[in-house]
């Protein structure tokens, strides 16, 4: 998704959008919505496909959505954090796939997280992905409420928040420049 960004960034179309009365402001936050929509909704088809073929029963939607589209804000600004920060789509995709692999590798993604030694379980629930996929377990297994998931929405959502923050702010800065 962001790297259709990168290729408007790189024909020229968001410098000829930026000229526009539009504004930087409204291109960058096109590209927000535009980027977290799409993950959102991927999660949902994924959440779908979990409840249709695996046959998982989605407990409380709310707190699916709440964990879920903090996670989906936190994609996107890593997304567009790593498009703002490259020269080019290929070193793009070379830094977002580094960050990515990281956090799977310390989140949990690829060995559970409970297969951990102690101090690498809290970390990897630190993380926004561990944090996450922990909340979504907490959710659809423990059964938790949204008033027990306090903690690992604070995680994913202050993730979410701070990527995305860093993303728009550098995509502020390259455009001035």
């Amino acid at each position: 998704l962001a790297m259709r960004l990168m290729r408007d960034r790189l024909r020229g179309l968001q410098r000829r959008l930026v000229i526009t009365p539009v504004g930087p402001t409204a291109v960058i936050m096109g590209g927000v919505i535009y980027t977290v929509v799409a993950l959102f909704a991927l999660l949902i088809f994924l959440g779908l496909i979990g409840a249709v073929v695996f046959r998982i029963q989605l407990r409380d939607p709310a707190s699916l959505v709440a964990i879920g589209a903090g996670f989906a804000v936190f994609a996107a600004g890593l997304h567009l954090l790593s498009m703002a920060l490259a020269r080019s789509d290929r070193g793009a995709g070379f830094v977002g796939s580094v960050i990515v692999l990281v956090l799977s590798l310390v989140g949990g993604s690829f060995v559970p997280a409970e297969q951990y030694p102690p101090f690498l379980r809290s970390l990897a629930v630190l993380g926004p992905n561990g944090a996450a996929q922990q909340g979504f377990i907490d959710i659809l297994v423990h059964k938790a409420p949204l008033s027990a998931l306090g903690g690992r929405l604070a995680i994913v959502w202050a993730w979410g928040l701070a990527v995305m923050g860093l993303a728009v702010y550098f995509e502020q800065r390259r455009l001035r420049s």
